[in-house]
């Protein structure tokens, strides 16, 4: 990043033509980029800590790096000893492939969702879901365990990441939409969740489909607001705008 920082502001010195194009082009973006990152505050703040942990436990080694996570995680040993502390924690550690589904879902789902519901709103049904998912799955692995269906050392396996709560407010985006798009939405992704299931009934599926079940129980959290398509920061709609209108001149002449 450094030596690409010192090339681009040597260009731009030298007048290159693609750096001059690329200074262009982020002027013109910079306002809108901003306010779409400024208007969902806790989405971004959370991507921008997934990055850096993600990154933090690349730089580890593999063995630091187990141990290290199995004392963030929500395991049965963790829950006993030390609840509070993982229950929040664990939800600030993923894989890099999850990293990559999480930058395109919390833009494409959880951005707009915000937008719409509030920041307070937001984090309430984040962390329900999260903590609530955590706790029965925690449960269902304990009862197992009494009952001879697992055995002793699932109780400290590692168990961390941010799917809980995002399977939450997934479920609490149906009420986004009226109609038949919100009953597309909502049975879309519960077969989903019930599917994956039956086909893998694992806890940690079972996990998503409560969690995407409290979601849809949220709806009192979002009752008075009115249903509607994800909000468009009106920087963003303007640049839109522009951008039709100097198609529609292009076709024009």
């Amino acid at each position: 990043m450094l030596i690409l920082a010192v090339v681009v502001s040597d260009g731009y010195r030298r007048r290159w033509r693609w750096v001059i194009a690329l200074a262009r082009w982020w002027r013109g973006v910079r306002s809108p980029l901003w306010s779409w990152v400024r208007t969902a505050p806790v989405t971004n703040a959370y991507l921008v800590l997934l990055v850096f942990t993600t990154w933090l436990l690349l730089a580890t080694s593999p063995r630091l790096r187990s141990e290290f996570l199995k004392a963030q995680s929500t395991n049965l040993h963790q829950l006993s000893v030390n609840p509070i502390p993982v229950l929040l924690r664990s939800a600030f550690y993923v894989t890099p492939l999850e990293l990559v589904i999480w930058l395109v879902t919390f833009t494409l789902v959880l951005a707009p969702l915000e937008r719409w519901v509030g920041s307070l709103r937001w984090l309430v049904a984040f962390w329900t879901g999260h903590i609530g998912a955590t706790l029965v799955t925690a449960a269902g692995i304990w009862w197992a365990i009494r009952s001879g269906q697992a055995p002793p050392h699932v109780a400290f396996m590692i168990d961390v990441g941010a799917s809980y709560g995002f399977a939450t407010l997934l479920g609490l985006a149906s009420y986004w939409f009226t109609g038949r798009l919100r009953w597309a939405w909502s049975l879309g992704f519960l077969a989903m969740w019930v599917t994956s299931v039956v086909v893998d009934p694992e806890i940690t599926q079972t996990g998503h489909l409560v969690a995407y079940l409290l979601g849809l129980s949220l709806y009192p959290l979002v009752r008075r607001l009115a249903p509607r398509a994800p909000v468009i920061p009106p920087e963003l709609r303007s640049l839109r705008a522009g951008g039709q209108a100097r198609r529609g001149t292009g076709q024009a002449t």
